[in-house]
Formats: C-alpha cells, sequence, structure tokens
C-alpha cells in the first residue's frame, strides 16, 4: 500500500517489493495468527507453511498477523523479515 522501492517506475504500474515489514499479501486457504506463509501453487498467491512445505524446504515468506478460517483467497497483513 505504501510501498518503499518500486522497480520500473517508469511503467505504468511498476513493480512494488516490500523487504521488511507489515504488508498486505493474498492467502489461500484457512491461516492462524503467528503460522509461516510461503508460496502456493497460484502465482501471486501464498499459503499457510504445512510439515510437507518443511521437508520440501519451501522458503518462508513471513508471519500471519490475523487469524481467518474462512477457504478460498482473501488479504491478510504479514510481517516480512529477513532471516540470517
Amino acid at each position: 500500500t505504501k510501498p518503499g522501492v518500486i522497480l520500473n517506475k517508469k511503467e505504468v504500474n511498476g513493480e512494488k517489493v516490500a523487504l521488511v515489514g507489515r504488508v498486505p499479501c493474498r492467502i489461500i486457504g484457512p491461516i492462524y495468527k503467528f503460522d509461516d506463509v510461503t508460496t502456493s501453487h497460484i502465482p501471486g498467491v501464498a499459503k499457510r507453511k504445512t510439515l510437507i512445505d518443511r521437508l520440501l524446504l519451501k522458503p518462508t515468506i513471513g508471519k500471519c498477523l490475523h487469524t481467518d478460517t474462512t477457504f478460498g483467497e482473501k488479504n491478510v497483513e504479514i510481517f516480512v523479515h529477513a532471516e540470517k
């Protein structure tokens, strides 16, 4: 919503980049507060990180800041953090 970095500003929409902080994120499926968020099979949409995702070493995007148990796609706020 208020990005610190916009790539390709000369283009009509530009690409907004979030490196750290509170960020709105498109999530599919139910998610609970403090769950890890990872990539899903749908481009541009994240999901709750499961045990299988951990075994497959999928990356963690951040932590969810809200609980939403509805199925389907929705916007939730996540906290993006840099890991060492």
